[in-house]
């Protein structure tokens, strides 16, 4: 559907042509006012000085994006990233009911979970994708 409704938003930017959506009128200036700025301050440049200027805000604002993809996963806003994978890949069973123990097994030397090495992937991507513990997925499958 998000998709569905962003190629519609789309068309009816880019093929509909609608007159509201024209750029450039100077009637709407006092609603974009940092744009507005930019564009006196950049009005006497010549184009090779333009040509530069786009250039290199093009790199600047590339390179922002780049950074936020490198800050993002290792930050608290990492479960937005894994949220929807956690939804699509988690189990259909009732959230938070624990695994089956076995205390019959004379060999194990431990029960449950201590190590986060014991933890499953899908067990990790609810950890990943909850903000504040992991319990509101289905953590224990």
């Amino acid at each position: 559907m998000i998709i569905l409704s962003v190629g519609y938003a789309a068309y009816r930017r880019f093929g509909e042509k609608l007159p509201r959506l024209k750029q450039g009128e100077s009637r709407h200036r006092g609603f974009s006012p940092i744009s507005s700025l930019l564009s006196l301050l950049s009005a006497g440049t010549g184009r090779q000085a333009a040509y530069w200027l786009v250039y290199v805000c093009w790199w600047l604002h590339l390179l922002i994006l780049l950074a936020f993809l490198l800050y993002v996963p290792q930050s608290k806003h990492a479960h937005l990233l894994f949220v929807p994978f956690d939804i699509v890949l988690s189990g259909t069973g009732p959230p938070g009911r624990p695994c089956k123990l076995d205390f019959s097994d004379e060999t194990a030397e431990e029960f449950g979970v201590g190590k986060i090495e014991h933890f499953t992937k899908g067990q990790l991507l609810d950890l990943y994708a909850c903000v504040e513990c992991g319990r509101c997925t289905n953590m224990w499958r």
